[in-house]
């Protein structure tokens, strides 16, 4: 099982792949991610963020819901605020707003909820 440094470590080499346009490697890593710690949203939101990037939503969505049934309740908040920020780049706004509230008083969903917020300022 995987430590917690080492988590910390594997999300930031998926968090570099995808930032690097490299969506097969980043997705690869946090699939294992997933499988090796299921525990943790990190591999959900990884895998999220990197279909995101190749406009693959409604993988994107289905990333983050399968975390939401296999994490502690306690990770919910991040899971729900990377939600929101996916529908929200699908123009799904009701949607996203109901998902951002959910995250509680997370910075992401903050400055998602906010009125002067545009996805401009946040991608």
């Amino acid at each position: 099982m995987l430590e917690r440094l080492d988590l910390q470590l594997a999300a930031e080499i998926g968090w570099m792949a995808s930032q690097r346009g490299m969506q097969p490697q980043a997705l690869r890593i946090f699939g294992a991610l997933e499988l090796a710690r299921p525990d943790s949203a990190a591999g959900f939101i990884g895998q999220a963020m990197a279909y995101s990037r190749t406009k693959a939503l409604d993988e994107a969505l289905r990333a983050l819901d399968r975390g939401l049934r296999t994490v502690e309740p306690s990770q919910h908040p991040e899971l729900h605020a990377f939600r929101g920020f996916v529908l929200k780049l699908a123009g799904r706004g009701h949607e996203s707003e109901k998902a951002l509230k959910q995250a509680g008083e997370l910075p992401l969903a903050r400055v998602l909820l906010s009125p002067e917020s545009s996805l401009q300022k946040v991608v």
